[in-house]
């Protein structure tokens, strides 16, 4: 009955461990599909993130060869004009005095040609006064043109302004997100260690049992051994008793 009683024991602890493998190994499995799924998610954000500067620094780039080229033509612009300005100077100084010297002498002759441009231009601004109005509705449309494309410009560039912005905020979001993620991994790799801990206290334990089990066993053994001895003295003995019982009958005859 002992026996009967440590083999149902040892068969319930050896249910119960397999019971416990099969959660633990469900629980591992289960986490296995999150570090996986999370791994996707991983890379997903690292591609976004890494188009997302591309497209930063191409944007940042082209705005330092613009800025560079029209620092560049401005420079050019500066240097031709002040060239072009010393050889101007230089070279009218000479012509002026011989214009000053021939500008008395043309004066007069430029008084009356202007007395009678004048009494021209007079007949010529009386017969042009459409086409003098016409140009200047030409240069208000001209001027409203201008304006429409300055305000655009503005617009646009306060639109880039604002999708700077606003890529600058998706990217720090982004960046949270992957310290988050980050965070997440450091705790699942000491959540798989502390698994891999239990499981080799779950392994160790599982031993212990087999060693006690065996001992057991072989505790059981010797007992039934001795027991069979006993049992086998105790009918050699009876066997060796009748067997005299039947010779002592035999020579009372």
């Amino acid at each position: 009955r002992t026996l009967a009683e440590m083999q149902e024991l040892t068969l319930r602890r050896l249910t119960t461990t397999v019971e416990e493998q099969q959660s633990r190994a469900e629980l591992v499995a289960h986490y296995t599909n999150r570090e996986q799924e999370a791994n996707k998610r991983k890379l997903h954000l690292e591609k976004e993130l890494t188009l997302l500067k591309s497209a930063c620094e191409r944007a940042q780039s082209m705005r330092t060869e613009i800025l560079t080229k029209l620092k560049a033509d401005l420079l050019d612009v500066r240097d031709s004009k002040q060239e072009k300005m010393a050889s101007l100077r230089s070279r009218y100084e000479g012509r002026m005095k011989d214009h000053e010297a021939a500008f008395a002498a043309k004066e007069e002759d430029l008084r009356r040609k202007i007395n009678a441009l004048r009494e021209a231009n007079a007949k010529a601004k009386a017969n042009n006064e459409e086409e003098e109005t016409a140009q200047k509705g030409k240069a208000k449309r001209l001027g409203q043109d201008v304006k429409q494309v300055i305000t655009q410009y503005d617009e646009k560039v306060k639109q880039m302004a604002f999708d700077i912005g606003e890529k600058r905020d998706a990217y720090k979001k982004e960046q949270k997100q992957y310290t988050e993620l980050a965070d997440h991994f450091k705790k699942v790799d000491e959540e798989k260690a502390t698994i891999a801990a239990e499981e080799a206290i779950a392994e160790a334990r599982k031993k212990k049992r087999e060693a006690e089990r065996e001992r057991r066993d072989a505790s059981a053994a010797l007992v039934q051994a001795f027991w069979r001895g006993i049992i086998c003295r105790e009918t050699f003995g009876a066997m060796k008793k009748a067997k005299k019982k039947k010779g002592g009958g035999k020579k009372k005859k």
